[in-house]
């Protein structure tokens, strides 16, 4: 019969315990955990997964600086992010790294149809002093930007993005003061850029650019901004540019 020493047993504990991860890693599924993808952000902590069942989320989301994912699980064409014409539909303005992620849902309906004037910020999804990664949506039909980084980052991958400030006579457009509209626009340069904003492999088409861009417009943007194997097609800018 074998024994075991108290002094094996603890030193068997104090191996089990430091071979445990820093966080166990919790997947929150919405509707079923938590009743909106917003609750479900604020139950994640660092390292958590939101899984979003199909359906129409009307709400307004902010990461809070979590190194969360939050994705769907039936995909952009069964999952949809709707901002209810209530502002930006999307925001990571916290501090938010590569960790921070958004993926497979269709975000749109950030305000109300062009030429009705709001007096709230519009974007689908908004990056301010911040890194996230933003891959496989549909972001299509918002007001402002499809994608605005100001002073920051962002990996942005397999997107389609579309009809972004666009209107049935563009003369009704509010013009070049606005600076908006762009499929992606990225201003100014973070101090210091961990990681340089990507932009590669997304479908960027019939968005209007007021001011300059259309498609693609980087304004003082990092150098280091690589722009990759997009399409770019049937963009429309009222200032400079159109595709990029």
């Amino acid at each position: 019969m074998l024994e075991h020493s108290p002094a094996l047993t603890r030193s068997c504990l104090l191996i089990s315990l430091l071979a445990m991860p820093l966080w166990a890693q919790t997947t929150i599924n919405v509707p079923a955990d938590a009743a909106t993808i917003q609750a479900g952000i604020i139950a994640a902590s660092n390292g958590d997964t939101v899984l979003v069942a199909p359906g129409t989320y009307v709400e307004n989301i902010d990461f809070f600086g979590k190194a969360v994912t939050v994705t769907s699980s039936g995909g952009p064409s069964v999952t949809t992010i709707d901002g209810g014409q209530k502002g930006i539909v999307v925001n990571f303005t916290n501090g938010e790294t590569r960790a921070s992620v958004i993926n497979g849902f269709t975000i749109t309906d950030d305000a109300p149809p062009l030429p009705t004037q709001v007096t709230f910020s519009t974007d689908g999804i908004f990056v301010g002093n911040a890194n996230p990664t933003i891959t496989n949506n549909i972001i299509t039909n918002n007001r402002g930007y499809g994608i605005e980084i100001n002073f920051g980052s962002a990996y942005i991958s397999g997107n389609t993005i579309t009809n972004s400030a666009t209107a049935d006579d563009p003369s009704q457009d509010f013009g070049c003061d606005y600076d908006d509209g762009d499929g992606i626009f990225i201003q100014g340069t973070s101090s210091p850029t961990v990681d340089p904003p990507v932009i590669d492999h997304n479908t960027i088409e019939q968005n209007v650019g007021h001011c300059l861009g259309g498609g693609i417009g980087l304004y003082a943007a990092p150098a280091s901004t690589i722009v990759s194997n997009n399409v770019i097609a049937n963009n429309q800018s009222l200032g400079y540019g159109g595709g990029l």
